[in-house]
């Protein structure tokens, strides 16, 4: 888990300019009921693929064909996080800090 871990992070350093900030789950041991949650800004849809294609190598080439990841805009993050959402709420509950953040 530490190499795919590392992996990750390698690829969101490599776009920084559009990953905001991402979320190890149930994968890595945490109590949630995804697996990745990557928060994304300025995003265009061909950039979107090559990182989820990026993160599907990643996974492929350690043999886990299903994993659930969740992408989400920082500014739906962030509404969402406003109005309490239950999804938001549980990453706050299990006191999850993001892996990674330019902020």
């Amino acid at each position: 888990m530490f190499g795919i871990e590392q992996e990750l992070k390698d690829t969101f350093n490599q776009h920084q300019s559009i990953i905001d900030r991402y979320y190890l789950g149930k994968f890595f041991g945490s109590a949630l009921d995804m697996d990745l949650i990557v928060i994304y800004k300025n995003c265009e849809r061909p950039a979107m693929e090559e990182i989820k294609t990026s993160i599907e190598t990643i996974f492929r080439s350690s043999f886990i064909e299903t994993i659930s990841v969740v992408f989400m805009s920082a500014e739906e993050w962030d509404k969402r996080y406003r109005l309490a959402d239950k999804f938001v709420l549980n990453i706050m509950k299990h006191n999850i800090l993001p892996k990674f953040s330019l902020q």
